[in-house]
């Protein structure tokens, strides 16, 4: 099989699974809300942002180098693997015991939101997120043998195991601690599931080889000031949210972010399937490389392009499924982030490729500083709205300081026919508001008709923008047909 036909069959099964994936979250975060309210909710998103700024740690860059390093490295890739492993098996218990620990001095009085029930319950999060890491780097070897559907199974598995675990605790009555002990139980079991068919593929334990043990270290120090950087940018606002604004508050603004972190997973997993190649040409072949990114912009910004354009025409009717419309503002604000966050990932993996993880280091340096600075500033006077536009305008800065410097610095040429499809997005747009606004509106529907207008609606908009952009000829016909089941290309 070819690269490009590997590549779009991966891709095409993690698009399917992700959807699934998709569907699950949607049930899963209604069913959490509807189930905890929206204020416990606000608990809930707080205890997860508050986990992550200190679980990115535990990640330390670690997959990224150790992929690279593996892809690059063929002969040492079970050495490799094996000290990444035991690496992050030892190195993640110290985030993790940190996390615990400080939830504990955090005064409630103080922070209402922060109360004993939500420290409990940050401590059962730390742990699901350990072993949500450890299920990342399991998915690397997945990632290396263009093996997705292994990754793909185990992770719909668990999150229809979640769905069901949170659907017993809500009929059983249970609490805040009762959801997020059953996340960790689905997490498990997808744990269990990628090391099982990870030794399929490649052979390795956990070891810590002291040669590679500081190699992977240096190297991965930088990447985890990007990694650690790039979080804070994202996730400060909530935590200040959670210290400033009432924990309803923090609850509506979690609706939105949760909307808005499902449908970022997707340039995730491509570009994550994409990086151990990029990783490769960078030092092989620059014309290649060039090609293949061209291939990523185009589609990174069309499909980013796309599900701003279904957000922000079905955020009403999305909202209220989720059980919060109240979330319907901010979901709209933050679906204007979805360009920068799309393209901008795809250059910063870009540059992560060649290994120049300083430049990124300063950017996201300066950027977390800033949007620190300004959710200070205007959390007090514009709550979550303002926790909104600080991620639109930090996203944005991201994409176009890395396209200028990939573009006139580095000279990286590329064709930028695929620019059109924002203005195409606003028409289409505003032409089906007008024609539908009623069906989008509407706040007296059922839940049934709501999931059948958020369906058909979705299903009008998608036609009308996939036709826009293949009768204007945004996207190369072959870069179409690469992407379609049995798709070929010269790159492969």
């Amino acid at each position: 099989m070819s690269l490009a036909r590997a590549v779009a069959w991966n891709t095409h099964v993690q698009i399917v699974g992700r959807l699934v994936g998709l569907l699950a979250s949607i049930a899963l975060t209604a069913l959490i809300i509807r189930h905890l309210g929206t204020a416990t909710y606000g608990q809930y998103t707080a205890a997860s942002a508050y986990v992550s700024l200190f679980m990115i740690l535990g990640e330390f860059g670690l997959y990224l180098v150790a992929i690279r390093r593996a892809s690059q490295e063929p002969e040492q890739r079970a050495r490799i693997l094996g000290t990444a492993l035991g690496l992050r098996l030892t190195w993640t218990l110290v985030p993790l015991g940190i996390a615990v620990l400080g939830a504990q001095l955090i005064p409630s009085q103080r922070y209402p939101t922060y109360e004993p029930v939500v420290k409990s319950t940050i401590a059962i999060l730390a742990l699901n997120e350990y072993v949500r890491l450890l299920c990342q780097f399991l998915t690397g070897v997945f990632r290396m043998h263009l093996r997705m559907e292994l990754a793909v199974v185990g992770e719909v598995g668990s999150r229809v195991l979640a769905l069901l675990g949170v659907g017993l605790v809500a009929q059983a009555g249970g609490g805040l601690r009762w959801v997020a002990a059953a996340l960790l139980v689905a997490n498990s079991a997808n744990l269990v599931w990628a090391w099982l068919m990870s030794q399929r593929l490649e052979r390795f334990r956990a070891q810590l080889h002291s040669p590679l043990v500081r190699q992977l270290a240096r190297e991965a120090v930088v990447v985890a000031g990007v990694l650690v950087l790039s979080l804070l940018r994202g996730q400060i606002g909530i935590l200040l949210l959670s210290l400033m604004r009432p924990t309803e508050e923090v609850g509506i603004y979690g609706v939105a972010i949760k909307v808005y972190e499902v449908l970022i997973t997707f340039p995730g997993m491509l570009i994550a399937l994409l990086y151990p190649v990029l990783s490769r040409l960078a030092s092989e072949d620059r014309e290649r490389l060039r090609r293949i990114f061209q291939r990523t912009f185009d589609v990174m910004l069309l499909a980013a392009t796309g599900l701003c354009l279904l957000l922000e025409v079905l955020a009403p009717q999305i909202a209220a499924i989720l059980g919060e419309p109240r979330a319907s503002q901010p979901m709209r604000v933050l679906a204007l982030a979805l360009p920068g966050a799309f393209v901008g990932m795809s250059f910063a993996h870009l540059v992560l490729a060649e290994g120049r993880q300083s430049l990124i280091l300063r950017l996201y340096l300066f950027l977390a500083i800033a949007s620190t600075a300004a959710n200070v500033l205007l959390i007090p006077r514009f709550s979550y709205m303002g926790v909104g536009a600080i991620l639109v305008a930090t996203e944005t800065s991201v994409m176009l300081t890395l396209a200028l410097y990939w573009t006139r610095i580095r000279d990286l040429k590329l064709q930028l026919r695929t620019l059109w499809s924002p203005p195409i997005a606003v028409a289409i747009g505003w032409l089906v508001h007008r024609l539908a606004a009623a069906w989008i509106d509407a706040p007296g529907l059922d839940l049934r008709w709501r999931l059948l207008v958020v369906v058909g609606l979705g299903l009008v908009i998608v036609a009308s923008y996939v036709a826009a952009v293949l009768g204007l000829r945004l996207v190369q016909m072959e870069v179409v047909r690469s992407l379609l089941p049995g798709g070929n290309t010269a790159d492969g």
